[in-house]
């Protein structure tokens, strides 16, 4: 079975799109960039949708179909921040 404890309450603090521009230009490095990204917007998410003792928050996530869509979209921004910089 799949266990979420979602929190609406986490969401407020999700990252805006201009927000997530602006952290694309200003890292320099993969490592800055990772940095940016980790807590949120991409644990931000798990916390939401898990929320305590939930499989998004656990090691075990991968078992939530929204982790799949969750780090597609993390890729995506990736993908993104590479293509503004081939020297990167």
């Amino acid at each position: 079975c799949l266990t979420r404890n979602y929190s609406a309450k986490s969401f407020t603090n999700f990252y805006s799109r201009q927000l997530i521009e602006r952290i694309k230009r200003q890292s320099q490095s993969f490592e800055s960039f990772w940095r940016m990204i980790e807590p949120a917007p991409h644990g931000i998410v798990h916390s939401a949708i898990g929320g305590e003792g939930g499989d998004m928050t656990q090691m075990h996530s991968p078992n939530d179909p929204l982790f799949w869509l969750h780090h597609t979209n993390i890729d995506r921004m990736w993908a993104e921040w590479q293509d503004m910089d081939t020297s990167k």
